[in-house]
């Protein structure tokens, strides 16, 4: 791995990665640009606010993968404690909700079902395309 990355010189630890942040800044701006004239400011802001999310999770090195393969190659299991937690916090905070069978005056069975399918897909994502 070290010597296929040191072949390609944009993917070698240390340097400035110009393209893929130009590109990326790119589509952000593209994006805000598109959804402010086509629907409105507020779904480009929201789109801005998950483009900054998005940008800060992946410079943190947030993922279900990254977690799990330092546990195993290193023995830390502070990302995988984080991940617990985490789902122990959300599993109690939308419990009570989707009980109800309505949030904000909307059914929850549609949170539900968006919420099942996302699992699914992302499962499939991080095990097929990261080979987990």
């Amino acid at each position: 791995m070290t010597a296929m990355v040191r072949q390609i010189s944009w993917l070698a630890p240390g340097q400035p990665q110009i393209l893929p942040l130009s590109v990326a800044l790119l589509l952000l701006a593209g994006g805000i640009a598109y959804l402010s004239d086509a629907v409105g400011g507020r779904q480009a802001s929201l789109y801005l606010i998950g483009g900054a999310l998005g940008i800060s999770l992946y410079h943190a090195f947030f993922g279900f993968t990254g977690a799990y393969r330092r546990l195993f190659a290193e023995g830390r299991g502070s990302g995988v404690r984080a991940q617990l937690i985490m789902l122990a916090a959300a599993s109690l905070a939308f419990a009570p909700l989707l009980g109800s069978g309505s949030i904000f005056g909307n059914y929850a069975e549609a949170l539900r079902l968006l919420c099942t399918e996302s699992i699914v897909l992302d499962g499939l994502y991080e095990c097929i395309l990261c080979a987990c």
